[in-house]
């Protein structure tokens, strides 16, 4: 299809390790990649932060690449 993009996603990690919000910080410039990135994203699951880390409110972003041959 040759469309690529890079979207700059935003994820907020809830204490369990999943993801409690994402949004779109800046679009790959077609939208059926921004919704990919999204949807991926909210899919993903990380290991609990050790006792001690707390993560509430803090924001990461994370770039998304897509290159569709």
């Amino acid at each position: 299809a040759g469309i690529e993009g890079t979207a700059q996603v935003e994820l907020l990690l809830a204490s369990s390790g999943r993801v409690a919000e994402v949004r779109l910080r800046r679009s790959s410039g077609d939208e059926s990649l921004d919704v990919a990135a999204l949807d991926a994203v909210e899919r993903w699951r990380f290991e609990a932060p050790p006792p001690g880390a707390d993560y509430r409110g803090r924001w990461f972003l994370v770039p998304i690449k897509f290159r569709l041959q």
